[in-house]
């Protein structure tokens, strides 16, 4: 593995091509409905040859969440491209972790962004499921990039140029009840970056990013250790990735930032956008985090033109060559080639002939096969021996050079020998479900009400900072009710300590259970002795995922809200599974303060209303951290088919409640168990019947 990798995104089979010859080391082409996004399976195949030969890896994203009823052509697919020689697959799903790790056990498995995973306990967890790389969220800065990089024994990919995004990735939901676009099955539509108003003029852009570009950063990155420095999904014209690439590839080499030319050149190209580091340096000044687009220059053709000929007019020599070569009396001319993964060939010429006139020398055949130009090879070492008097036909070494030139590219072009595994069992679902349990969870203090706990749930979910407080909790308890403490989404290594004391806190007073949406904070509540629940924010989506989720320690888990009812019917459940049956769905975790008072004021504790052109409203609330949580515009209400949960193996119906009064959670209670007529407003399916695309 080089120092540090210049990761570029391959959008299409000419952003291949644009991306090897201006120096990327690899390259990464998304897959989405199973197939890769604008590549035919014969540009497919013909990309990775290319790149075989060039000696650049190629990593398929498998960029979407995997359903039970893909999990075999997914199987397939990560199979068929290991044999065409992919480096490494990039996962976004916790379910096809160990397919992958199954099927194909010598295979490299990166963690994308959307697996959530941003404290040291996240990290240590993946390595322990054999993950090689993960790529890092864009909203780390470099003071924590830097601790991570020199605690943990394991590759780090950093985004340095690409689309900014105001949610957390894998915590976006927005399109997918929208417009059922799932972000997480890759199909994000950019729906946050519409005109939204907290009841002033509708022209506003809360959520709308300026892009990241740490390009000057470079030097930094090599400092702290980083492996891989990655160009975003966003950039997919082939002159702007080569653009990129080349820019990037000076700087790596000679660990320096882009000159003023090429940041200006950059900054053409891209015409029309504009670009921060405010989450990597920390500053996070909103003036220069949140932005507007322009149109692009019309004169920006001219420079992509010239990227474009410089590109493709002639072969980059990357690949690094010895060449031998022998010339003695009586015997066939002889020259090897060998590159630096062990590939050998050897062309055998004509006999010599003794010199009438001027005779072959050393010096000669050592020029002769330096001259590798026009091809991808570049000659690292030549050695020639060549006995006195000796010559050969015309153009013999000429026609050597050409040879070994070609077998060694053919030799290249192969496609690697792949062990192949066995698919894992499908996991077994414990035992049946006699009685779904009735579970509430609340936001607010004033939602817990004496009224609300004579209604008996079962189980009562209540947030981490005031979980420990024994009165507010007592009159649950004493109905029979079980108290977990939901823990927030996002737990930053800067923030830990707060977030263990609370946890202490809250095990001291009685409550003993936990509700995490993040891999990384299950050993963190186990360590204090606190039984773990897994939350909507894992996105477990497949019975692959639940399987994995028991072995990590759970002891239940809630299905992803973006599969549907027949889908979740159909997981095999091999450890407790809860859905929401009423609520508004948290569509968004914000690591910025998006909330806004009419008059423009930020207050990260405020509860706001957002809506769109469309008449659809979201409320915002303060989340830990200083984020902000943002949930759907209607509340979803399956409560009407309770009959139905039991045989759909359902063992926890949640009520989720976030802005409603204490009146309203307890009719709402009331009605979710069949004890009133009462039906709340603004009522959804949600993606329970409708899925999303």
């Amino acid at each position: 593995m080089l120092m540090l990798e210049l990761l570029a995104y391959a959008a299409n089979p000419e952003a291949v091509i644009a991306a090897v010859q201006s120096g990327a080391d690899s390259i990464y082409i998304k897959f989405g409905g199973f197939r890769p996004a604008a590549f035919s399976k014969i540009s497919f195949e013909k990309a990775l040859r290319y790149c075989r030969v060039r000696g650049c890896r190629v990593y398929m994203e498998f960029d979407s969440l995997v359903s039970n009823r893909e999990i075999p052509s997914f199987a397939a697919l990560i199979q068929e491209g290991a044999q065409q020689g992919v480096s490494a697959v990039i996962v976004q799903d916790w379910g096809t972790v160990p397919i992958v790790s199954a099927v194909l056990p010598e295979m490299d498995i990166f963690a994308g962004e959307r697996l959530g995973l941003h404290n040291i306990a996240g990290f240590k967890k993946a390595k322990e499921l054999g993950i090689k790389r993960i790529f890092l969220p864009q909203q780390m800065n470099s003071g924590e990039i830097e601790i991570l990089s020199k605690n943990i024994d394991m590759d780090f990919s950093v985004m340095v140029f690409g689309e900014s995004c105001v949610a957390r990735a894998g915590l976006c939901y927005l399109p997918a009840f929208a417009e059922n676009l799932s972000c997480n099955r890759g199909d994000c539509n950019r729906y946050c970056r519409r005109e939204f108003s907290f009841g002033h003029r509708m022209e506003d852009h809360p959520m709308r990013m300026n892009d990241i570009s740490l390009l000057r950063h470079i030097p930094k990155f090599m400092e702290m250790g980083i492996k891989s420095l990655h160009i975003g999904k966003s950039v997919i014209v082939p002159e702007q990735t080569a653009l990129l690439c080349s820019v990037m590839r000076r700087n790596i080499d000679n660990a320096s930032v882009p000159s003023p030319p090429e940041i200006s050149d950059i900054e053409f190209a891209f015409s029309g956008r504009k670009f921060q580091d405010e989450y990597f340096t920390a500053e996070r000044r909103e003036e220069e985090l949140m932005g507007e687009y322009t149109e692009a220059d019309k004169a920006l053709e001219n420079l992509l033109s010239e990227v474009r000929q410089e590109y493709s007019k002639s072969e980059r020599r990357r690949v690094a060559v010895n060449i031998y070569a022998v010339l003695e009396k009586n015997k066939k001319f002889r020259v090897a080639a060998e590159d630096h993964d062990g590939n050998r060939v050897v062309f055998l010429g004509p006999k010599s002939m003794g010199a009438k006139t001027r005779a072959i020398n050393e010096r000669y055949l050592e020029t002769e096969l330096y001259k590798t130009g026009e091809t991808p090879y570049y000659a690292d070492k030549v050695m020639a021996y060549a006995e006195e008097g000796l010559t050969l036909p015309e153009n013999t070494v000429q026609e050597a050079r050409t040879q070994i030139i070609s077998k060694l590219s053919r030799r290249r072009a192969k496609a690697p020998e792949v062990k192949i595994g066995k698919m894992p069992g499908e996991p077994e679902s414990k035992a049946e479900i006699l009685e779904t349990k009735t579970i509430v969870e609340v936001r607010e203090r004033e939602q817990l009400t004496r009224e609300l706990a004579e209604l008996k749930p079962d189980y009562i979910y209540l947030p981490l900072k005031y979980a420990h407080e024994t009165e507010l909790l007592r009159p649950f308890k004493e109905h029979g009710a079980i108290a977990v403490a939901v823990v927030p989404p996002i737990v930053h290594d800067f923030e830990l300590k707060e977030i263990v004391e609370a946890i202490k806190r809250t095990r001291d007073s009685g409550v003993d259970e936990a509700i995490v949406s993040n891999f990384g904070h299950i050993e963190l509540c186990t360590l204090l002795n606190m039984n773990v629940r897994g939350d909507w924010g894992l996105n477990l989506f497949n019975s692959y995922a639940l399987k994995l989720a028991s072995e990590q320690g759970l002891i239940s888990a809630t299905a992803s809200t973006e599969l549907r009812l027949d889908q979740i019917s159909r997981l095999h459940k091999p450890l407790d599974v809860e859905i929401i049956i009423y609520g508004r769905m948290p569509t968004m975790i914000s690591e910025l303060w998006i909330a806004r008072a009419p008059n423009g004021k930020i207050d990260p504790a405020m509860r706001a209303n957002m809506s769109d052109n469309w008449g659809s409203v979201y409320p915002v609330d303060g989340e830990y951290g200083g984020r902000n949580l943002v949930s759907g515009d209607k509340k979803v209400y399956i409560a009407d088919r309770a009959d139905e949960f039991k045989r759909m193996g359902i063992w926890g119906a949640r009520i989720r409640f976030t802005g409603e009064g204490p009146r309203e959670c307890v009719e709402t209670v009331k009605a979710c168990m069949g004890l009133s007529g009462y039906r709340p407003n603004g009522l959804s399916r949600g993606l329970y019947l409708r899925g999303v695309r």
